[in-house]
């Protein structure tokens, strides 16, 4: 009898034992998940989120990344690494995903012909009756840009790689401190000044060109928004052929843009939306000018704000002065957007929720997840715990019952006093 009491007992002791190393096991991961919601994700992972340029060797082997469809036609190339799962729209907008990655050749597979539709703040400047500017009327850019309180609106703008150079122009891929790309972002800020938006520049450096780069530059766009800029764009030049990015635009040649969406952004969502405003109105404005939108592997500071834009303005191979002549281009698609400062089109339909500037933030980020599954746990293995010491509920009761019995008769009491006081 005493044998199979201590037997049971044995096995009820190892039972708990495996519950709280389970548990301590899971809060562990939990933890990290939360951490790596918590922090810039480049700091834990910076080989996966964030660091996904190709290094000097490969740009000098002009080892490019090419992505197929399934009939293996070229549907891109570009100098970030591709992951599975990847997801490009073309500049006719075409829908893709990456299935397969073997080398420097993905593989995706067409998942729809995307419909963009005209923001809704257009389409209300339209059914109200409002007149759009046209292009040049600077007088008029003014008082669109401006707020009912006359305080200018504005647009911030940073570089997380400085360095990153144009060898027509430059001499170089990259250039150590302030690269070529600084340029192209003075050209930013000036289109956007001309049309009287307030445009920020942030020139601080967050060199070297390496994993932590978005960890420095994520300070920068703390900075940056609080000054409550309406949207922030982070500068860059790809890596590729310079065919790729080479177009004309009125005549001018220029370099397309890349918008670049990071699919570790709890509001990818609100900034991809953000990304196909940008791209309608382009195309509207200046067709050929979006090589596309990719929802890359990454964070890249977008989840401090949704409406945060990783743009690449060409790729090192082609000229400093196309690039800016690009970033010039798209100024009038920002301006258009936000203050109406550029001719409107036609407008057909709106798309539901309204602008990605309008729209809310997502609900339930996961780092709240993290910490109640955290709590749980250790709830849980706290009590296996206690019960491995304790041993059966009948151990517990005669080791612990006297001592409850006693506070309960105190806090009867207390209570007691409590109802006398507020009678």
């Amino acid at each position: 009898m005493n044998k199979n009491k201590d037997l049971n007992k044995g096995i009820y002791k190892g039972i708990s034992f495996i519950i709280v190393v389970v548990c301590m096991l899971f809060i562990f991961l939990n933890i990290l998940e939360a951490k790596a919601h918590a922090e810039d994700l480049s700091e834990i992972m910076p080989k996966i989120l964030e660091f996904d340029e190709l290094t000097e060797e490969e740009i000098s082997k002009e080892k490019y990344y090419r992505i197929l469809d399934e009939d293996e036609e070229l549907i891109t190339t570009m100098g970030r690494r591709v992951y599975v799962d990847d997801e490009y729209i073309t500049s006719d907008n075409e829908y893709y995903r990456v299935y397969k990655v073997e080398e420097y050749t993905a593989y995706a597979r067409l998942i729809e012909k995307l419909e963009l539709a005209p923001p809704e703040n257009i389409r209300e400047r339209e059914t109200s009756g409002e007149n759009a500017p046209l292009p040049g009327a600077k007088e008029n850019d003014i008082m669109m840009a401006q707020g009912e309180d006359g305080v200018t609106r504005a647009i911030a703008i940073y570089h997380t790689h400085n360095a990153e150079s144009f060898v027509p122009t430059d001499g170089t891929h990259s250039i150590d401190g302030q690269g070529g790309i600084h340029e192209v972002g003075r050209a930013f800020q000036r289109a956007l000044e001309d049309k009287g938006i307030r445009a920020i520049f942030s020139e601080d450096l967050h060199t070297p060109h390496d994993a932590g780069a978005y960890r420095r530059s994520r300070q920068t766009v703390l900075e940056l928004l609080e000054q409550e800029p309406d949207a922030i764009f982070d500068i860059h030049r790809d890596s590729a052929p310079p065919g790729e990015y080479a177009t004309a635009i009125e005549g001018v040649p220029a370099t397309k843009i890349l918008m670049v969406v990071g699919r570790q952004n709890p509001n990818m969502e609100v900034t991809r939306q953000f990304a196909l405003d940008l791209k309608y109105i382009s195309d509207q404005i200046h067709p050929d000018l979006i090589k596309g939108v990719m929802m890359a592997q990454g964070n890249y500071n977008q989840d401090l704000t949704p409406l945060n834009l990783l743009l690449e303005v060409g790729g090192h191979t082609n000229t400093r002065e196309a690039a800016e002549h690009g970033i010039t281009f798209f100024s009038n698609s920002v301006g258009h957007y936000f203050y109406g400062t550029e001719a409107e089109n036609d407008i057909e339909e709106i798309p539901p929720g309204g602008t990605a500037a309008e729209r809310p933030l997502e609900e339930g980020h996961p780092i709240w997840l993290a910490i109640i599954r955290i709590i749980a746990l250790a709830a849980v293995a706290g009590a296996a715990f206690f019960l491995l010491n304790v041993g059966t509920y009948d151990n517990f009761k005669e080791k612990y019952g006297s001592g409850l019995s006693r506070y309960k008769e105190k806090l009867i009491t207390i209570w007691d006093r409590v109802k006398n006081r507020i009678r």
